[in-house]
Order: C-alpha cells, then structure tokens, then sequence
C-alpha cells in the first residue's frame, strides 16, 4: 500500500488510488464485521508470513482518520 509521506510527496497519483483502495477496504469490512467485531489484516511479501509484527495500528471503521494513517504490516479493523 503507497499511504505514507514519501508517496504522498513524490507520487500523488499512487497515493491517491491508494487511499482510494484502502477506503474501498474499510467500506467492505464495516459491512461485513458485525458491531463490536474487529479483524485484523497482515500485508506482507510472499515468505514474511511468518516475520515478528513490525507495529500494530488500530482503526475504527466509524472514524476513519486517513490523513493521520502511515504505512504498517499490521492493522486492526474495528
């Protein structure tokens, strides 16, 4: 996913179908998780499956804050 600072700077339009990408994401999953619920979501190459979890960010799908969102392995989908 190309949400961070440098994509944001150097590559808007990867950024932007990015942060399109991920809100199309949270939509899916707050339809499909019910209240209370939570998923967690783990992106890595194939073969890091089984890597130590870099940092964890907790996002509540009744509050997106994307501006404030920056590139991690692990989140969790509230």
């Amino acid at each position: 996913m190309g949400m961070n600072e440098y994509q944001k700077t150097y590559s808007p339009h990867n950024y932007e179908k990015s942060k399109i990408t991920f809100l199309y994401l949270c939509h899916l999953l707050k339809g499909l998780l019910p209240q209370g619920d939570f998923c967690e979501v783990f992106i890595c190459w194939l073969g890091e499956e089984d890597e130590k979890r870099e940092d964890e960010l907790k996002i509540n799908l009744n509050d997106l804050q994307i501006e404030a969102m920056i590139y991690m392995k692990n989140a969790l989908f509230e």
